[in-house]
């Protein structure tokens, strides 16, 4: 692969990790390359070139350097970015890390030069002191940078920490005024529903107790009529067992005075009988007495009266 222009360049993004040309265009890394091949005519003490690089023809760099100018090219456009974004406030703390990173860079590229380029001499004090100036201004700028980035994003850390502190403090005041809207609003209709609930409760108890009262009182009657209806005709069949035993009394009654009677009369003709054969007899006995008394046979009268008695 030819040592040129087009194939530092591509070397260079692939180093970089920037195949895509994300990140830097390519008239930044060209400048880069170019502050790289200026070190190099510094250091070798004559002015050296890079075919395709600023129309030359040829490339006059020792091939010892091709890999490595890489290196230097790469240390340029790092450092170069992290300034220029530090300042438009882009890379945030990022810009720091891409400036050392640069800077270490290029002190390897320059440590390489001074390996190839030992009797550089003045030159090389020169380009000391020029980096070390240029290291010192970079350090400076950098930490301004960084301070007035620090400062700017402090205050608008500040200004949006304020604007959202603001923020919920509004919406956690109408999400509570919200909440306590919401909240009364379910107790009210809570509170309606249990109303209704007991009162509609109320009602069906008031209309079951008047059923089961109504119920009640219409099974109570019936129960009391047929109380009466059956104590009237137990009233009735004990009225009416009452007379049939009285009648069967009286009957009895009048079949025992009637007995009692044919009795009292049998015993009475009975006794009269009797009575009347005493009599008879006893009239008979005195007729006989009599009779003997006047009779000349005296003493059989007397004999026949004592038999007789």
């Amino acid at each position: 692969m030819a040592f040129d222009y087009a194939t530092t360049l591509s070397r260079l993004r692939v180093f970089l990790m920037d195949s895509g040309s994300a990140v830097w265009a390519d008239a930044d890394l060209q400048a880069a390359i170019r502050l790289a091949v200026g070190d190099v005519s510094l250091y070798n003490g004559t002015a050296v070139t890079l075919s395709g690089l600023d129309g030359a023809g040829s490339t006059t760099i020792s091939a010892l350097l091709e890999l490595p100018l890489q290196t230097g090219a790469a240390g340029y456009a790092a450092t170069a970015r992290a300034v220029d974004r530090a300042e438009s406030f882009e890379l945030a703390g990022e810009g720091d890390a891409l400036r050392i990173w640069g800077e270490a860079r290029l002190k390897d590229w320059r440590g390489m030069l001074r390996a190839l380029y030992p009797d550089a001499g003045a030159a090389t004090d020169d380009i000391a002191a020029r980096e070390l100036a240029h290291d010192t201004r970079v350090a400076a700028e950098a930490l301004a940078a960084d301070t007035r980035l620090a400062t700017r994003e402090s205050d608008a850390d500040t200004r949006l920490a304020t604007r959202e502190l603001n923020a919920d403090t509004r919406l956690a005041t109408r999400e509570s005024d919200a909440d306590a809207r919401k909240a009364a609003e379910a107790l009210a209709a809570d509170t309606r529903q249990a109303a209704e609930a007991l009162a509609a409760d109320t009602r069906q108890a008031t209309r079951e107790s008047d059923a089961d009262t109504r119920l009640a009182t219409r099974e109570l009657n019936a129960d009391t009529r047929q109380a009466t209806r059956e104590s009237d005709a137990d009233a009735r069949k004990a009225a009416e067992a009452l007379a049939a035993d009285t009648r069967q009394a009286e009957r009895e009654l009048d079949a025992d005075d009637r007995t009692e009677a044919r009795a009292v009369t049998a015993d009475r003709r009975k006794t009269d009988r009797e009575d009347a054969l005493s009599a008879a007899e006893a009239a008979r006995v005195n007729d006989l007495r009599t009779e003997a008394t006047n009779s000349p046979w005296g003493s059989w009268a007397d004999d026949f009266g004592e038999v007789e008695e």
